[in-house]
């Protein structure tokens, strides 16, 4: 006769496999989010376009971690009209020497997609970890996650 599990032993069992099921799904909303990632910078290498802008706002967005330290992010509001005069806006996250060197009015060089007008960023620069990072840590979380549960599947079963 097979011994019955515990509650306890039967909540722990559940809870392993919802962080194992978590794993798996963070690891592959990664990976969807790097791959968005380097198709968003291979369409800025090949179809970017060049026009000015104006500066619309400046904003500071701060955190702090549990240490203590205090971060800063730079945002800077912008507008501009694409070659066919349509209007449009948008927000990105600058230095803060250069949010420092802008103010509301200022004249600020956006990039845009040719074929999506509607977007854009303030600079051509790839900012490589937020390219790379997701493509990294997303493999292994959802490897890790799969082979668990494939590990803890082989168990029960026994």
């Amino acid at each position: 006769m097979a011994k019955r599990k515990s509650l306890i032993d039967r909540l722990f069992d559940s809870l392993d496999a919802l962080i194992y099921r978590a794993l798996v799904f963070a690891g592959s909303v990664a990976i969807v989010i790097g791959v968005y990632n380097l198709e968003l910078e291979r369409s800025y290498r090949t179809d970017a376009g060049e026009i000015q802008g104006t500066v619309t706002g400046k904003a500071i967005a701060t955190s702090r971690s549990q240490r203590g330290t205090t971060f800063y992010q730079y945002w800077v509001e912008y507008e501009y009209r694409d070659p066919g005069g349509d209007p449009h806006s948008g927000k990105d996250m600058v230095r803060r020497d250069r949010w420092d060197s802008l103010h509301k009015g200022s004249p600020i060089l956006v990039f845009y997609l040719t074929s999506a007008p509607a977007t854009s960023r303030l600079s051509n620069q790839t900012d490589w970890f937020k390219l790379i990072a997701p493509l990294v840590m997303g493999p292994p979380f959802a490897a890790i996650g799969m082979f668990a549960l494939r590990r803890r599947r082989r168990r029960t079963k026994k």
